[in-house]
């Protein structure tokens, strides 16, 4: 298990959807993982039909959370053709292709473009993709912290996802389930 005590975070509780909210920021500003715990131990298969209601939510606040997380590892290997000919970018993939910055040669066009993505939850923090980013602990030094502790124990399943914030933009989501 991963146990941070009075650690600063973001984190909501919402009542209406039942679910508590955590991010978390990696030593890279710009990639948070967020994880979404559902207060009913079996409370992971009523959401998954509306998982863009839990991503699109913004109203954390920092707080003092207890956190404890499973350790655990995850891989996915991600067809990126589907993905950007779906976002627009077709002219990568046929013969017109324009790929002169990196050769001469004409005609060149991508067939297959994979990603292998790894995530890896320990004691110590978070690893992914092929960089490791450990967990910060932010202190404010100005802003005064409520008192109240919040508890984030995620000991049944839940939800996880790696969110770049410049974009807003979900690299990766996936679930835990014991």
């Amino acid at each position: 298990m991963m146990e941070m005590s009075r650690h600063i975070a973001k984190f909501w509780h919402s009542k209406e959807l039942e679910v508590k909210f955590l991010e978390l920021p990696f030593t890279t500003e710009n990639i948070t993982m967020i994880f979404i715990l559902p207060d009913a131990k079996h409370g992971l298969s009523s959401m998954k039909g509306t998982i863009e209601n839990y991503i699109n939510h913004k109203q954390f606040s920092k707080r003092k959370v207890h956190i404890k997380l499973p350790k655990f590892s995850t891989q996915i290997t991600l067809d990126l053709v589907s993905f950007l000919k779906e976002k627009g970018v077709k002219s990568l993939f046929n013969s017109s292709a324009d790929l002169s910055g990196i050769s001469l040669q004409k005609g060149l066009s991508v067939s297959s473009l994979r990603q292998k993505v790894f995530i890896n939850v320990t004691e110590k923090g978070v690893e992914a993709a092929s960089a490791t980013y450990g967990i910060m602990n932010k202190m404010l030094q100005t802003a005064k912290m409520p008192e109240e502790i919040e508890e984030f124990i995620a000991d049944h399943p839940f939800l996880f996802f790696l969110r770049e914030k410049q974009n807003n933009m979900i690299v990766f989501i996936g679930q835990f389930v014991g």
